[in-house]
């Protein structure tokens, strides 16, 4: 059997656990507040991004893992017969372009862009690890995982839409309507991009209830074995409440239940909820 190394950014968002389990190796982005610079998930949580934005008003900024770091994180792996790196959108971080730079002194490394972010790409992860242990050679993983890229459902609710006007994906017209209107978009990632793909209105726990509706209306037929709820300081019996309607209707056999990063919270801010999961069909 191969000898295959998985690697990935930090905005998989992978609980512990998972990445024990797993055995993979992360490199971690940079979030900057002030005159300080920390690793998301080392030194930095999203606590402290919310702590320091109700203190300052004013949103951390992200930075991507430098094509000299990729190199060293490869070089560590030389003696596996091969590497396999899965990144976060394109569209949305230069992560994926520095790996590519650092990737041409590798021949062992393969990348992929999951065209997603947080847990869309730790399905791909998943999925990779499932043909791992199968015995599949790294060009059969990589090929098998790029065909399943457009089926991956990631999309989330926000409760607050701050977060996106700070980080310039919301007008300072369109905010203040949702804070009047209580309007809560759902967030779809397509093509590796961020769409506004449903609004909902009131208050967030009925939110989450259609929005759980909406997405079972839409994208009844998942793949079962397993899906994400992935949250930026959701309340606990916010979340259990989530994932009891969620088996209810889909009866997935495994549901992670993970919290984003502070990468990821520094975009979509505090309340924010997704329910993930690899769909039957592309996602348009």
């Amino acid at each position: 059997m191969a000898k295959i190394k998985f690697t990935a950014d930090s905005t998989c968002d992978l609980s512990a656990e998972l990445l024990s389990a797993l055995n993979l190796d992360i490199v971690r982005l940079y979030i900057s507040l002030g005159d300080k610079t920390y690793r998301d998930g080392e030194d930095i949580f999203p606590q402290d991004i919310m702590k320091h934005y109700e203190a300052a008003g004013v949103l951390p900024k992200t930075a991507a893992v430098s094509p000299d770091e990729f190199e060293k994180l490869f070089e560590k792996y030389q003696s596996f017969d091969a590497v396999i790196h899965f990144s976060i959108s394109h569209k949305l971080s230069a992560n994926y372009q520095n790996a590519k730079i650092a990737k041409e002194g590798f021949p062992n490394v393969f990348l992929v862009d999951s065209l997603s972010l947080s847990t869309g790409t730790s399905l791909l992860i998943l999925e990779a690890d499932s043909l791992r242990r199968q015995g599949k050679s790294a060009q059969e993983i990589v090929e098998h995982v790029e065909a399943l890229k457009a089926r991956v459902q990631a999309s989330f609710v926000v409760d607050t839409l701050e977060f996106l006007h700070k980080g310039g994906r919301c007008s300072s017209l369109a905010m203040i309507a949702g804070k009047i209107l209580r309007i809560h978009p759902m967030l779809l990632l397509k093509n590796g991009a961020i769409t506004v793909h449903k609004k909902f209105r009131g208050k967030m726990n009925q939110v989450l209830d259609d929005y759980i509706d909406a997405l079972y209306a839409e994208f009844p037929n998942p793949k079962r074995d397993f899906a994400f709820i992935t949250h930026c300081l959701c309340e606990e019996e916010e979340v259990e409440r989530v994932r009891e309607k969620v088996q209810s209707l889909y009866g997935f056999e495994k549901l992670y239940v993970t919290h984003a990063g502070a990468t990821v919270s520094s975009h979509c801010g505090k309340g924010t909820l997704g329910l993930l999961f690899i769909n039957d069909k592309e996602i348009s």
